[in-house]
């Protein structure tokens, strides 16, 4: 399992989308949502990350038969969010727009992912979608993310999208956040802010009972070093 692997919204199967690389790669599912992939840990590289991990952020897994099959159907949602949103179907329009998100972050190309998940952004702001709003502050926040490993100054807009998706998100969503925070701030160097933000993300996975949540917490403390919880408000026996 790669440490380093962002943490992302788990969708519901009506939402009918297309399936993520790195979801394929590793086929466990979460009950706070989020999601990991695998890296085998080799040299050191940036901030002290082990250089497999980095690159396993930016892996695509897409060889050249899919990505054929991709552009296809980046075509096709294209025509389709034209006519959605000629035919006034919002919801379908940027449904249309978050699937060609994706085909783009299987492709690797995450700067051209990041411009359809604002162009959904745009589209659940209108319609006043709140789980669309935080989804796409996710998947934005992830695309920065797996750009920093290549560009770490891609970083600091990582941050800026996973704090706007803590500022609307549930308890739940505020988990993934705080987790996805915390694990930028790690591959920044910043050990104090990261071991913060995995505090916070602790208590979030207590909140809602998620013994796989409080695992992938406090796996991420105990990778940076010890630290004390004596200022955090949390209960004394975790959640099963």
């Amino acid at each position: 399992m790669n440490p380093y692997a962002p943490q992302r919204i788990e969708l519901p199967l009506y939402f009918n989308t297309p399936v993520r690389k790195d979801d394929l790669v590793d086929s466990r599912k979460y009950s706070v949502r989020p999601q990991t992939k695998q890296a085998k840990p080799t040299q050191t590289g940036y901030a002290g990350i082990p250089m497999s991990n980095q690159s396993l952020l930016n892996m695509s897994y897409v060889d050249s038969g899919e990505e054929i099959l991709y552009r296809k159907r980046l075509k096709d949602y294209a025509i389709l969010a034209f006519a959605c949103k000629r035919a006034n179907k919002l919801r379908d329009e940027g449904r249309a727009y978050y699937s060609s998100g994706v085909l783009y972050d299987n492709l690797g190309q995450y700067q051209e992912a990041i411009k359809w998940y604002k162009k959904f952004l745009a589209v659940c702001q209108k319609i006043g979608d709140t789980h669309g709003i935080g989804l796409s502050y996710n998947c934005i926040g992830v695309s920065y993310q797996m750009l920093g490993a290549k560009n770490p100054k891609f970083y600091e807009s990582a941050i800026e999208y996973h704090q706007k998706h803590y500022d609307t998100g549930d308890v739940a969503g505020k988990f993934i956040a705080t987790a996805n925070i915390g694990i930028v701030y790690e591959l920044m160097g910043d050990k104090e802010k990261a071991i913060s933000y995995h505090q916070e993300a602790l208590k979030y996975a207590m909140q809602v009972s998620s013994f796989i949540g409080q695992t992938i917490a406090i796996s991420n403390i105990g990778r940076i070093g010890t630290v004390s919880y004596t200022h955090l408000t949390l209960p004394t026996t975790p959640y099963v």
